[in-house]
């Protein structure tokens, strides 16, 4: 079996496991949800073109009226209208507003309240009654009310009550009247995705308003991304007609794995105590099922590499979260290095994912198919890298920093990988993106240092056979491991993107380089020169979507 096939047949395998464990907690549906769910798939099956962002932004520049269609527990539907909103704001073309489902009609006096800073933020949350009207992750949406206070935007409330139909009924009076009396605006409407189809809400202010520009953006749609990982085409961007389009920013599974863990958070916590948004933390428990999500994560990826690991070695593992703290501070506590103490609460107290030397215990400080994902690449490795030296972790307390800058490479170019097989959607920094950071004035000395040594490590030249050793001499286990997370995600998406997913025949090659994570810097930079496109590297950086 090829990796495409290999690729396609864990996707699949994914989709089907989140999607019909999502979908179980939604109950018995109603005729007209069906109809809705119906009429999204029917216009999602339309045949599409490749697009970018130039021609997304024309299309919304042009545009009264802008449809982004949200999945509501998926933080990504509110982070791409952030990314589309400040970039609207810095070209200051027209003025702009937003439209909001989470917000009912009748609350728009404490919108605007909120906005003139006459509440608080608890007390608009309160006076909203956020805890039971919307109850999806009130920081999903908060960023919108930030900007709108800076630049000075309308918010206006959409939702209402009543059928679907008739909330979309309701939905298009205010947006049309509020058009009709707000020219030269654009107003972009955050709404739930099966409203935004185009015989929905769309076709409903329509009728009102048959002057309306609009653009509708749908996200991250199934059938889109099945026809264009199919077709092995890199889309971002889908065109359907010159005023609709759809933005592919995650794989389908990712969504349905957060409306999973928004469902079950609601069991366990019923009553869904409105402070614990507001202080932001992010933090959710595991439930019972998260083990069982990490084993089978780790057991999709280790098929896609075709590593051939036992299920025995897969399932030796113990997961735990922050609700287990004190348990893992007192782990910690054990290991006999100090310096390894030191290093490891740091982590803990910076709320980072790793595993604890010499033990199968991996910490993951909150639920994300990232996170459990980019654990996974650690467990796979290790397992791995056992079998070929038992020993190997003794590097961190016994070996030179050059050895253990290596070792933090390699344990995050793996991790990061992972993560990439499970969410080829995922973005980090590259080389351009970490050398900007580094020159910018306002940032700070000890990050400046972390990043001069990742880009140090990026450039070190093959033929100095010290160089790493030079340059993670006297440094830290916390600024090598920061820094190699700068190396190794830019190695892991490179990795992942020029040859994983392009079948390239030298993958298995930097695979066993990877997983058995040889202590030769020779070996590294010739690991590292064979996935770096060596001639345009630097000029490398991340996606806007």
């Amino acid at each position: 079996m090829t990796t495409t096939a290999n690729l396609l047949k864990l996707q699949k395998s994914l989709y089907d496991y989140m999607k019909k464990k999502a979908m179980s907690y939604e109950g018995e549906l109603s005729k007209e949800f069906k109809v809705y769910l119906k009429d999204q798939k029917k216009y999602a099956s339309r045949t599409f073109e490749n697009s970018d962002l130039d021609e997304l932004l024309k299309s919304i520049k042009k545009s009264d009226l802008v449809y982004l269609g949200d999945f509501h527990s998926f933080d990504q539907s509110s982070r791409n209208l952030e990314r589309l909103l400040r970039n609207l704001i810095k070209t200051k073309s027209r003025k702009l507003s937003l439209g909001v489902e989470f917000v009912h009609i009748e609350h728009q006096v404490a919108i605007n309240q909120y906005l003139d800073n006459l509440i608080t933020e608890y007390e608009f949350l309160e006076s909203i009654n956020y805890h039971e009207s919307w109850r999806f992750p009130w920081n999903h949406y908060r960023i919108f009310f930030q900007m709108a206070k800076k630049h000075n935007l309308k918010i206006i409330a959409l939702n209402s009550t009543g059928t679907l139909g008739e909330r979309d009924n309701t939905a298009a009076d205010i947006i049309s009247d509020f058009i009709s009396e707000n020219l030269n605006t654009t107003l972009l409407v955050l709404f739930g995705e099966l409203h935004i189809v185009p015989n929905k809400l769309p076709a409903m202010t329509q009728e009102r308003n048959t002057n309306i520009n609009h653009t509708i953006i749908h996200q991250n749609l199934d059938e889109v991304y099945w026809s264009s990982i199919e077709d092995d085409s890199d889309l971002q961007v889908a065109k359907f007609n010159d005023t609709e389009y759809s933005l592919q920013t995650s794989p389908p599974w990712v969504k349905y794995e957060s409306m999973i863990y928004w469902y079950e958070n609601l069991v366990e916590d019923p009553e869904f105590e409105i402070h614990e948004y507001i202080m932001d933390t992010g933090l959710m428990a595991f439930n019972s099922s998260v083990p069982e999500n990490f084993l089978y994560i780790a057991e999709k990826v280790s098929d896609a590499l075709n590593l051939e690991i036992s299920h025995s070695d897969l399932e030796d593992f113990n997961l735990y979260d922050h609700s287990k703290l004190e348990y893992m501070f007192d782990t910690v506590e054990s290991l006999e290095k100090s310096t390894l103490k030191t290093f490891h609460k740091k982590l803990l107290s910076r709320g980072r994912s790793f595993k604890i030397p010499y033990k199968q215990v991996y910490y993951c400080p909150s639920y994300s198919i990232n996170r459990l994902s980019f654990l996974s690449g650690i467990h796979l490795q290790n397992i791995v890298m056992k079998k070929v030296d038992s020993s190997h972790e003794e590097v961190l307390e016994k070996g030179d920093k050059g050895n253990i800058l290596l070792f933090f490479i390699y344990q995050m170019t793996i991790a990061y990988f992972s993560s990439k097989i499970i969410n080829p959607y995922r973005k980090c920094n590259l080389y351009k993106d970490i050398q900007r950071e580094f020159l910018n004035p306002s940032t700070n000395a000890l990050r400046k240092n972390i990043l001069e040594t990742a880009l140090q490590c990026m450039d070190a030249d093959e033929s100095k056979d010290q160089f790493i050793s030079d340059i993670a001499k006297g440094k830290t286990h916390y600024h090598l491991h920061q820094a190699s997370r700068l190396v190794g995600y830019f190695l892991g998406d490179l990795l992942y993107d020029d040859f994983y997913a392009k079948k390239n025949t030298d993958l298995s090659e930097l695979l066993k380089t990877l997983l058995e994570c040889p202590f030769s810097e020779k070996e590294f930079n010739s690991f590292k020169w064979n996935i770096f496109p060596r001639a345009d590297y630097k000029n490398l950086k991340k996606r806007f979507f």
